[in-house]
């Protein structure tokens, strides 16, 4: 959930950046995302999961996303969510019971303290937020603390490290990925220059 947390707020800060920056034009917002590190799928957002947290069927639904999440990324997700089964009784009890427990989870992560966006923090994100959820594993009631355990899929510690293979795998892309934004970002600041030039060759 936390990983699921990141990438959309990554997403979301990009998408609002790039929306300013080439004044609303969605052919050059769509071309800038291509080459972010993870793709997300329309419908798949942390912030559309957590609207639905009421939802009778909610860790299905959490399942469905995460699968689209994988698809979506497959070269560097693939097989990471697979054995992650937010509807299972074996793990996080009878319906009512997991639904509970869900909706507590999607409503911790959506507080402001867990707003992730770039802009507003900066750093190892994901291994900060894991150290800080450890602190309120060990300082918090132990109903508390099964509950957590058995949301990230009942392995403790190991569940929370795979939220963040993807990120891992990633690392050594970091520097050819930003070579490449700053040449697609040049040639969407082009086109859209061409673009408002052609509609309004009075201006220029």
């Amino acid at each position: 959930m936390l990983f699921l947390n990141y990438i959309s707020d990554l997403w979301d800060d990009h998408v609002e950046t790039y929306r300013k920056r080439y004044r609303g034009d969605e052919a050059c917002i769509r071309r800038r995302l291509e080459p972010e590190r993870f793709v997300m799928p329309e419908g798949a957002s942390f912030r559309e999961l957590y609207e639905q947290r009421n939802e009778p069927n909610i860790g299905e639904l959490i399942n469905i996303v995460l699968e689209d999440i994988e698809d979506r990324n497959r070269a560097k997700l693939e097989g990471v969510f697979r054995n992650i089964a937010f509807n299972s009784e074996a793990n996080l009890g009878r319906t009512k019971d997991c639904n509970r427990r869900l909706k507590n989870l999607l409503e911790d992560f959506a507080k402001p303290a867990l707003d992730l966006r770039p802009s507003r923090v900066t750093g190892g994100i994901i291994g900060e937020c894991r150290g800080r959820g450890g602190d309120r594993h060990r300082r918090g009631p132990a109903g508390d603390r099964q509950d957590r355990d058995r949301v990230v899929g009942g392995a403790g510690p190991d569940a929370v490290v795979s939220e963040g293979v993807g990120d891992l795998r990633c690392a050594g892309e970091r520097k050819k990925n930003h070579s490449e934004r700053k040449t697609l970002d040049g040639r969407c600041a082009s086109r859209c220059t061409e673009t408002r030039e052609q509609q309004d060759p009075e201006a220029h």
